[in-house]
């Protein structure tokens, strides 16, 4: 069959651009999307190749050729190499598909085991916190990184001894500032074998390429970071403390192994700390003992509640100067009203026993569900945290069966650089009834076989 999509030469699409043409990359790339979502430029379009599109442009090749890297990134371009590109969508507007993705549709949703979420009934109330504000700087618009109170109340709770801080509002939009601030378009990023559908499409947000690295229950393997770090990449993105979604705890030794391997590096290392106070056994972080530049985020949306929006990011100085001063293009600071909140929580003592009740609950609600999938003959490995990885025979169906009983899963293709098929599913257990765990177990046993 005759292929009738339409080729432009380098001259043809030269000519389409605005005059003079952009000399940048980010205009070509920007101009070239207008024409596309015009139809001046249809889907199935082929495109010149870069060497004969920078000479009629009169740019250098390196020029078009981040711009094409740039529409690679957005899913708008296909292919390389002397053949030119195909345009094969139309621009989108950026959204995070695999979270999106991760939300399944359920005629009737009964029970929402999806979400990785707190409890709310263990949640901390916001209203003493809120009467306990002091008059620090309230309603100033200066830029603050984070207000005293807090920076010493986290202080007191960190893994290691900190140096520079910075509020942030959660841990997700901590990550989107770094990954902002520090990784460009084509960059390479190192991420876990399986990992977060919000951590991905931030990477992908980013216009980075991704590396997945495999992942045994002490952390990533030492060998395979070790060839990893032979693309050069911008950064990695590592779980210190309890790793969602396997509920594993990155071993002291591990740690240490890995340390060796990346101060041979100057690659960027983020440790992602999401469960924060609800783990109450011993965090293995990286961060005080590398050499290259880190950040270490630490969430505490889960364990004092999501409307604060609050996470604290750590590293040294210049590290998180540099994130806080692209802060700057946007709110600029965190709501000290916020801050000063969390900070009154993180010193309450009565907020303290509350958040180890809560932790305790947690536990004993995975532990209910996990002995009566044990008991129902279904294999897994327990870990820690608010969710359980599932072994299925087909993640489809897994999630089919489960949401015509009214329950919501997360399918584990979500987590892996596959997006089609993955051999397990995500259950979280924070908001299960320890009276509906044998019912759940059941359900779950035969949506996985």
């Amino acid at each position: 069959m005759m292929d009738m999509s339409p080729s432009f030469s380098a001259t043809a699409l030269a000519a389409l651009l605005p005059d003079p043409p952009g000399i940048s990359a980010h205009s070509i790339a920007s101009d070239l999307t207008l024409l596309i979502r015009r139809g001046e430029i249809p889907i199935g379009a082929k495109l010149p190749p870069v060497r004969a599109l920078a000479q009629e442009l009169w740019v250098s090749p390196g020029t078009v050729s981040s711009a094409w890297k740039t529409l690679k990134g957005r899913g708008v371009l296909e292919g390389q190499g002397r053949a030119g590109v195909t345009v094969v969508k139309l621009p989108d507007t950026p959204r995070p598909e695999r979270y999106e993705a991760n939300r399944p549709y359920a005629p009737e949703v009964r029970l929402d085991l999806g979400a990785s979420s707190p409890d709310p009934a263990l949640l901390p109330s916001l209203k003493s916190a809120l009467s306990h504000l002091p008059e620090y700087k309230l309603n100033s618009y200066e830029r603050d990184r984070i207000v005293p109170n807090l920076q010493a109340a986290a202080t007191d709770d960190w893994p290691y001894s900190p140096r520079s801080m910075m509020a942030v509002n959660g841990g997700y939009d901590g990550l989107r500032l770094i990954l902002q601030t520090f990784v460009s378009t084509g960059d390479w990023v190192l991420v876990e074998n399986p990992t977060p559908p919000r951590v991905l499409d931030l990477v992908h947000a980013a216009g980075a390429r991704m590396q997945f690295l495999p992942r045994d229950a002490e952390g990533v393997i030492p060998e395979a970071l070790e060839a990893a770090l032979d693309l050069q990449p911008a950064a990695i993105i590592l779980q210190p403390g309890i790793h969602n979604p396997i509920g594993t705890v990155m071993s002291k030794r591990r740690s240490e192994e890995l340390v060796v391997v990346l101060n041979r590096s100057s690659v960027l290392v983020i440790e992602d700390d999401g469960a924060g106070a609800l783990f109450a056994g011993a965090v293995n972080p990286l961060a005080s003992r590398l050499s290259c530049p880190h950040l270490y985020v630490r969430s505490y949306s889960k364990s004092h509640g999501p409307d604060l929006r609050l996470a604290v990011i750590e590293g040294p100085d210049e590290t998180v100067t540099k994130v806080h001063a692209f802060f700057g293009y946007g709110a600029g600071w965190v709501s000290r009203a916020l801050q000063e909140a969390l900070a009154w929580l993180l010193r309450d003592d009565d907020t303290r026993a509350l958040i180890r009740q809560a932790r305790d609950i947690y536990d004993h609600r995975r532990a209910a569900l996990s002995d009566a999938l044990c008991a129902a003959g279904v294999s897994f490995t327990p870990g820690y945290g608010l969710d359980l990885l599932i072994p299925v025979r087909d993640e489809g169906y897994a999630q089919g069966v489960l949401a015509a009983h009214g329950i919501l899963i997360s399918r584990g293709s979500n987590f892996t650089p596959d997006r089609h098929h993955a051999a397990w599913i995500r259950v979280a257990t924070s908001v299960l009834s320890v009276d509906s765990a044998e019912e759940i177990a059941r359900l779950i046993t035969q949506a996985a076989h």
